[in-house]
């Protein structure tokens, strides 16, 4: 078997452009439960895709949204321009591009 030349790196670009035209996991439900959805749809009457993955969870996806709304919205003495800067400080030093 060839690991090396021409032939790998073709492979790997054609995996890889496999990969990112059928981005699609069929193995995860796509339809929330109604409570759960309706929980956290909130007031923007929509579901943001990080709780939507919960929902196959919806004991973590609330817990998870508890989670965020305390942090960004609790009382403190953090503004919450303050609190933007540190979450986009830790998603970048996580590597999360979401």
């Amino acid at each position: 078997m060839q690991t090396s030349g021409p032939i790998f790196p073709l492979l790997a670009d054609s995996i890889a452009d496999s990969m990112r035209q059928n981005a699609v996991m069929s193995y995860i439900r796509d339809h929330l439960p109604p409570q759960y959805a309706a929980e956290v749809a909130g007031r923007r009457g929509k579901v943001a895709n990080i709780l939507a993955i919960h929902g196959i969870e919806p004991e973590i996806g609330s817990a998870h949204l508890k989670l965020y709304m305390t942090l960004m919205f609790g009382r403190s003495g953090v503004s919450r321009l303050e609190r933007e800067a540190v979450a986009l400080a830790v998603s970048s030093a996580n590597r999360c591009h979401y």
